[in-house]
């Protein structure tokens, strides 16, 4: 699985993302929030280069359980998860580096991969 372009409004429990071994990325927004909307292309093009990494993208609202229980206050929220457990988290990200980096956090395999092949990447690595 790879980036997700909808978002979707049945969620997982807490627990059931929690189980993912995959490095994942938890995308809590809403279809018409002008924030999420100028962050998806940043979005979809940090994540080019990590098609390893699955992407949920969940529509968030008020009594959504799952985005209270990541304390979601802005969107979009992305919460960047290694093994279940949360490595970093963006709110309302302003560029594709910031999620670029924050992906390597959690998939550092495929960005050298890419930076190797002369796809993407940073030489700083």
């Amino acid at each position: 699985m790879t980036y997700s372009a909808e978002y979707a409004t049945d969620h997982p429990t807490r627990d059931e993302v929690e189980a993912i071994r995959e490095p994942t990325v938890v995308e809590f927004g809403q279809p018409g929030c002008g924030h999420c909307q100028a962050a998806a292309p940043l979005i979809k093009a940090a994540f080019a280069d990590f098609t390893g990494v699955v992407h949920l993208k969940l529509e968030d609202a008020k009594g959504r359980l799952l985005g209270r229980a990541f304390k979601v206050k802005q969107w979009p929220t992305l919460i960047f998860l290694q093994e279940g457990e949360e490595v970093a988290r963006l709110v309302r990200p302003q560029s594709e580096q910031a999620v670029r980096e924050a992906l390597e956090k959690i998939d550092t395999k495929a960005y050298r991969d890419a930076d190797q092949a002369g796809t993407g990447g940073s030489k700083d690595l």
